[in-house]
This record gives structure tokens, sequence and C-alpha cells, in this order.
């Protein structure tokens, strides 16, 4: 692969992100991908309200998930 330098009158500028946090960022993204796929996978769903198709249960789990941040954030002193 050849790269070429073009000068543009300005300096280079720093990347935004590096490569570890690159592959921190595609090991989230992986972990997000095995709950998805456990949630959708649960045969037997405690909860009476969570939705008994699979393909509606990721919605309603990351939807739940929002709600309890959403409290746990209006309730703390510290994070408000």
């Amino acid at each position: 692969m050849f790269v070429t330098q073009i000068s543009s009158g300005h300096p280079p500028f720093k990347a935004f992100v590096n490569v570890h946090q690159i592959k921190d960022h595609l090991s989230l993204l992986h972990k997000f991908a095995e709950l998805r796929a456990s949630v959708e996978g649960t045969a037997n769903v405690e909860d009476i309200s969570a939705p008994h198709e699979t393909g509606a249960r990721w919605p309603w789990f990351v939807g739940l998930a929002v709600e309890r941040f959403d409290f746990s954030f209006a309730c703390s002193p510290l994070l408000r």
C-alpha cells in the first residue's frame, strides 16, 4: 500500500481515537451483541410485561435499562 502525504499548509491533526480505544469500542460492541443474543434467546422470561416475541425483547430490554438509568440519575445527588 502506498501512502501519499499531501501538504495542505496546515499542521497534521492528531487522530481523534487511538488503536487501544478502537479495540475497547469493538469489545464493547461484541459484549452488546452477546447480551442481545442472550436476551432474545431466553425461553422463560420471568417478567410478565416482557414480550414473548423474540424480536421484541431486545428493544423492550434496552428501554427498561434506559428507564432504570434515568431513574438512578434523577435520584442521585452526585450525578445531577
